[in-house]
This record gives structure tokens, sequence and C-alpha cells, in this order.
């Protein structure tokens, strides 16, 4: 059973070949292509790791000018975890869609200190196979939450800290298809990248939420919680809700805002599978839905 899982989710993965290309590999690889002697310093630290906040060359940003902001959206967002944080349904879009101008056209000359970076992982198998289907090989955004290439079921390679130079040469024959002799053997055991050590999503109970809704919302909707909650047929239900909302309505401290914000938001979530009916009514008396095409270009 597990064998054939094991393939399902390989075959699965293989599907999206092209389409899971982590923020990094897309703008260390656009970048390159045009120039193949840039120095691209926003996305590989001076250690030689994959930069936390990467961006672009001020001189290759009009590069990415070519592509809608959804798609570049998608492109950050791919390397993203999904941890709910900026990301709840409460929260302002500003933050989330600046990180277009703040990876792409943002004027840094150097990253600053980064504390947060990543190893440098491939599987040479899945890259190989890049350049035969698509053309070009490329570093998949999952090889950072694991030792083990989730395709190939092989444990990864990692680089070790080469300063940037060095990096920037075994990254540049990585996708060529060239193994780099220098590079170490992970174990063969789950093992998170530096940067994602720590409570991982589906431990927190964090969701990522696309669609905002107004901050002048959380009012009603706390109000709506607490007018409902008589109606609401799940226990676990309405012992949060009731939490929550009371919470809201009362509390004045700032400080415990935002997790009060985060709970209205799990509970939001709660109430489109459970109490889809009810959540409909509260939409159809206080939200009107509007469309804009938002973007810093």
């Amino acid at each position: 059973m597990s064998e054939c899982r094991n393939a399902q989710v390989s075959d699965g993965l293989r599907s999206y070949t092209g389409l899971d290309e982590s923020i990094h590999s897309f703008l260390l690889r656009t970048q390159l292509s045009h120039d193949s002697n840039a120095k691209p310093r926003g996305v590989i630290t001076p250690q030689g790791k994959w930069a936390n906040f990467p961006f672009v060359n001020k001189e290759l940003s009009h590069l990415f000018r070519r592509f809608a902001d959804h798609q570049l959206l998608e492109a950050i967002d791919v390397s993203k975890s999904i941890d709910g944080r900026y990301n709840t349904l409460f929260d302002s879009p500003d933050f989330y869609v600046d990180r277009i101008k703040s990876t792409f056209f943002h004027d840094r000359k150097s990253l600053g200190l980064e504390n947060n970076t990543a190893n440098i992982r491939y599987c040479l198998d899945c890259v190989s196979e890049g350049i035969e289907q698509i053309g070009y090989g490329y570093f998949r955004h999952f090889w950072s939450v694991s030792n083990i290439c989730l395709i190939h079921g092989r444990p990864l390679k990692q680089l070790p800290n080469l300063g940037f130079n060095k990096a920037l040469k075994a990254v540049k024959a990585i996708l060529r298809g060239k193994n780099v002799k220098s590079a170490i053997t992970l174990p063969d055991s789950y093992g998170p990248t530096e940067r994602h050590r720590g409570a991982v999503w589906y431990q927190t109970g964090k969701y990522f939420f696309p669609i905002k809704a107004a901050s002048c919302l959380k009012y009603s909707f706390a109000s709506w919680i607490e007018r409902n909650l008589t109606q609401f047929r799940n226990e676990d239900l309405i012992s949060s809700a009731r939490h929550a909302s009371f919470h809201y309505l009362l509390n004045t401290d700032q400080v415990k805002e935002l997790d009060v914000r985060e709970a209205l938001a799990c509970i939001h979530l709660l109430c489109t599978s459970l109490e889809p009916d009810l959540l409909r009514e509260f939409y159809n008396s206080n939200v009107d839905y509007i469309g804009l095409e938002l973007g810093p270009k």
C-alpha cells in the first residue's frame, strides 16, 4: 500500500514539471539566460546559500516586466510555506502585493544581514528530466523540506558552504545536469533546511487565504458568530467560535488582536465546510464583491 501511495505522490508531483520551480531558481535562471556572466547576489548569499528574501539585480529587472503580476506572485508563492503569516483572511493585501516590487523591481544592491538562509539542495535526476521534458533544468521548491526527493525516493545532494562564486559556478553546472563533486549526499531521513526548522503548517493549524476580506468585516463577522452560535451543529466549532467572538468583541488589547484575528479566520474556514448555508447568509447580508487589478507596475 505504501509503495502504491508513494508512486501516486511521485506521479502527481512529476505532472507539475516546470510549474514547481522555486523562486530562487526562477530568478537565477531568468537572469543567467539573459547574461551568463550575471552575478545574482540577491539570490545566493556570500556564504553560498539561498537568500531568505531574494531579489533581482536592478540592471536586469526589466526581464521580469513581460510577466503579469499574478505570474510573479505565483512564482513567489510556490516557495512559501503555508504558515498563515501575512496570509490570513483579514490581513491587508498590501504586504502581499508589495512583494512583487521588493523581489523583482527593487533597487537593493546587497542582501544585508541574512540570518535565515537555506542550503542549496538538488536532485540530479529531476534536473535531467526537466532538461529532457521542457528544455531546461531548474530547482524544485520542495527540495528544501526533506532530505529525500519526493519524486525519485533517493537522498538529495546538498552544497557545502562554498562562498558566492563557487556556489554560483556549482549551481550553473547543476542546471546543465552536471553533478558537483563537493556536494554532500544527505542522510536517508526527513530533514528540513535551516530556514524551515520549527513547527510546520500542519502542526500549527494555520492556513493560507488567497482571498482577502476587508478589515472592517472582522466586527461584523464576530457579531454574526455570536448571533448564530445556537444554530451551529458542531460542538468544537461552537466552543471555538464562542471564545473567538467573545474576545474580539470585548477585548481591546492590541497585542492579542493578531491571535483573535487568526482565530476568526480559522472559524471562517470551519464554517465553509460545516455551516456553508449559514455562512452564505452572512455573505449575502454583509459582503459586496469587487475585483481589482493591483500591482506596483
